[in-house]
């Protein structure tokens, strides 16, 4: 996968050298993303919203930038994190530590330039296909939440789980050729009768809620988001535009 070479911002200024500096990467415990969460059957892998994959991955020691079989995690410059791989424990913790340093970086700029207060803004790029749900509704509670308003960019694919990650922006974007796919989680389970039942439960609270977050974070017709739910539905960056998924398309 050939990353982009250039910003999303296009005109060349103060703060666009100052985004474009490498902060020192602060790799520290990121509240909760350590804590044990094996007691949750999505946790276990039981639940998706697209495909999910065991990385294999050793996160005792994690660099900077986070490579993976199945994709990596990276910062592009001191406010763009590059998202290009699916929903897991491992990349969402990544993540959440590179959206830290983002903001780290962006407060401290402000403090030295009193006259960017508020000009600065975080870019997740996500290109991804989906993967763990409870993984992905932490990372999208993050970014939401984030103290500085922050910009998600669609980059080639954002499905299942990724479109979820897609609309946690402030500002909802694309490129040109990309595709959004929505659809209803993937589950499965074995055990009792009674267990099953519970879980059947769970897993309709997971899908409604995902439903809600669409509705809430988007400008498209509520319906139609149901009925997208109802199958593997592919909308392409323009469509997606008009339907009021994403707020704009732009070139990287």
């Amino acid at each position: 996968v050939k990353l982009p070479t250039a910003n999303v911002i296009h005109n060349e200024s103060a703060s666009d050298k100052l985004e474009n500096k490498t902060p020192e990467t602060d790799v520290e415990n990121v509240d909760g993303v350590n804590n044990d969460e094996s007691g949750s059957p999505v946790d276990r892998g039981d639940v998706e919203f697209g495909h999910q994959h065991d990385m294999g991955h050793d996160d005792s020691e994690e660099p900077d930038n986070f490579f993976f079989d199945m994709g990596y995690v990276t910062m592009l410059n001191a406010t763009t994190i590059y998202f290009n791989c699916y929903v897991e424990k491992n990349t969402v913790d990544q993540a959440i530590r590179l959206l830290k340093d983002v903001n780290r970086h962006i407060a401290t700029v402000e403090i030295e330039y009193p006259e960017l207060v508020g000009k600065l803004r975080p870019k997740f790029i996500i290109n991804s296909g989906g993967g763990s749900v409870v993984q992905g509704l932490r990372l999208f509670d993050r970014i939401k939440n984030n103290h500085f308003e922050t910009a998600t960019i669609v980059d080639g694919m954002a499905a299942s789980m990724g479109i979820i990650l897609a609309v946690s922006g402030a500002k909802k974007q694309a490129t040109p050729n990309s595709v959004l796919m929505i659809h209803a989680l993937t589950a499965g389970a074995q055990g009792k009768f009674r267990e099953l039942m519970d879980y059947a439960k769970y897993w309709q609270q997971l899908q409604t809620k995902l439903a809600n977050i669409l509705k809430a974070n988007t400008k498209a017709n509520k319906d139609d988001i149901d009925e997208f739910m109802k199958g593997e539905t592919y909308i392409m960056a323009e469509d997606a535009l008009k339907m009021g998924l994403i707020d704009e398309i732009v070139h990287l």
